[in-house]
């Protein structure tokens, strides 16, 4: 779609989690209605690390993904 921009990252916090992000000194809580936001690529990726907290009400789906246990 044309004027649009994707993001698919993981979502390491939600709302009222903590998160320490390089720099910053102490742990942070995650304000309420915001995720952060991680890509794989930090070297050329943009996400919570760049662009802060991102609106929850901003997010189109998510994928869950169970583990099988070893038998």
């Amino acid at each position: 779609m044309q004027g649009r921009a994707w993001l698919i990252k993981r979502v390491p916090a939600v709302p009222g989690g903590r998160i320490r992000f390089r720099g910053t000194g102490g742990a942070e809580c995650v304000p309420p209605g915001g995720l952060v936001l991680l890509g794989d690529n930090r070297a050329v990726g943009r996400d919570s690390r760049h662009l802060g907290y991102f609106p929850a009400d901003r997010v189109l789906g998510r994928v869950l993904r169970w583990r099988s246990r070893a038998s």
